[in-house]
């Protein structure tokens, strides 16, 4: 999440919860400018991309 500015992380227990909280706080904060992400966590860990 390195440089990616003011960030909510959540943890869920399926993608339908993690769906349904992301419509609530799209609800609950009227700014066009944010962006709400769904996604799962890596099972590979931190690595190097470049250098």
């Amino acid at each position: 999440m390195s440089g990616s500015g003011p960030t909510v992380f959540t943890l869920c227990q399926s993608q339908t919860e993690a769906e349904t909280i992301k419509k609530i706080a799209r609800e609950k904060i009227e700014d066009p400018n944010l962006e709400f992400w769904v996604t799962q966590l890596s099972s590979n860990g931190v690595s190097i991309i470049s250098e």
